[in-house]
């Protein structure tokens, strides 16, 4: 993430990035960005334990998905189920 972009847990496995004054395109590049070296990445968790990690992602932008927080939120929720939905491992705005 971007110095000026503010990331944290929403609840359970999922995750926010605000990424203040960045139109849908820069944050759909971004994403996939983050969503490709996310998924290049090994964590060696101990002697010969290693993870990776897949994620499925939805953007939404204010003013255009919606006014309010909540309704943003809304839509990148509902853009990340449809993303899980229908095959998983993916970024959709």
């Amino acid at each position: 993430c971007r110095r000026t972009d503010v990331c944290f847990r929403f609840g359970g496995d999922e995750f926010v990035i605000l990424m203040p004054l960045t139109s849908r395109e820069e944050a759909l590049q971004l994403t996939r960005s983050i969503h490709r070296t996310l998924a290049a990445e090994t964590f060696h968790l101990g002697k010969n334990l290693e993870l990776r990690i897949g994620a499925s992602a939805g953007i939404a932008t204010y003013p255009g998905d919606g006014s309010s927080a909540h309704a943003v939120l809304r839509a990148a929720d509902k853009r990340m189920c449809s993303v899980k939905a229908n095959g998983r491992g993916r970024v959709e705005a």
